[in-house]
């Protein structure tokens, strides 16, 4: 039996993980895939209060370090399901179950694809999802960057100095990301813009050669070697609309506290109906819920 369990184990959940054991709670932090999160995939952070400049995998390893020194518990595995019997919460995943008194979600979101025709096939062979990750492969050649929020651009950005040439597609007539990594995009040289434009498809043989896109009324096929999506995000929440409330999006709905609609039950981070997702504010809200976690065990 834990006191808290977290599922996820990104910034959120590693800050709650961090404040959970500093309050004295037997903590575990259940993880899909790997500590860090999408957090691993930043090559470059220059907002986090205090650090000047670094990159996600540091930061990342660095919080890795601060849970395992603390004494969290780490478990890998996909959480199913949450079940409530009086104030003990039993979380499922494929292969076991683990008890605890509270809970808090930190489960992040997942990529949101463009569904044209093209991505799924060439997923692998030039279809990808990280620069970071994946750029290296496009090292000298051209590649295409979908979106226009922060996160694309910053992908774009990181991708000029690698590659010889960097397109970006958005489908709206102005960018919606932050104003200083707009004018770094506007100032480089290897960077083109295609605005109002929309990807109806990827095409190639055994590897992308080309993307189509509609743009005015208009379809314009541009040649490239890969092409990078990155258009948003969309919430996990599904396995828990059962217990506790969901928005028309899928977000989680929680109150000041990060508790939802369940009593014992928080979440935190990306996964929850909030205006601004950044890696300080996933920070900031792992570490109010679990100190409000804390608050809730010793009520019981």
């Amino acid at each position: 039996m834990f006191d808290l369990i977290i599922i996820g184990g990104g910034v959120a959940g590693m800050s709650a993980g961090i404040y959970a054991a500093r309050s004295g709670l037997k903590a575990l932090i259940i993880e899909k895939m790997g500590l860090a999160g999408q957090l691993s995939e930043i090559n470059n952070i220059e907002n986090y209060p205090g650090v000047v400049r670094t990159d996600g995998f540091t930061l990342a390893s660095e919080m890795e370090k601060q849970i395992k020194e603390l004494g969290v518990e780490v478990q890998y595995g996909e959480v199913t399901s949450i079940k409530i019997e009086n104030s003990i919460k039993t979380v499922c995943t494929k292969n076991n179950e683990f008890q605890a008194k509270a809970v808090i979600i930190a489960n992040g979101l997942e990529r949101r694809k463009l569904n044209c025709k093209g991505e799924k096939e060439f997923f692998g062979k030039g279809v990808f999802y990280c620069g970071i990750c994946d750029g290296f492969f496009y090292r000298n050649k051209t590649v295409t960057v979908v979106g226009g929020g922060s996160s694309a651009l910053t992908e774009a950005l990181y991708l000029k100095d690698i590659c010889e040439k960097v397109n970006i597609i958005h489908r709206r007539n102005e960018f919606r990301g932050e104003k200083i990594l707009v004018d770094k995009i506007n100032e480089s040289q290897n960077i083109t813009v295609y605005y109002s434009s929309v990807v109806k498809e990827i095409t190639g043989d055994n590897i992308v050669k080309e993307i189509i896109i509609e743009r005015d009324g208009s379809e314009e096929t541009l040649k490239t070697d890969g092409v990078l999506v990155s258009i948003g995000y969309i919430p996990q929440n599904e396995i828990f609309r059962d217990i506790i409330s969901l928005d028309e999006n899928g977000y989680i709905i929680v109150d000041s506290n990060f508790e939802t609609t369940s009593k014992g039950i928080f979440a935190v981070g990306d996964t929850i109906k909030k205006d601004v997702r950044q890696i300080v504010t996933a920070a900031s809200d792992g570490s109010v819920a679990a100190v409000k976690a804390a608050e809730y065990i010793q009520t019981l």
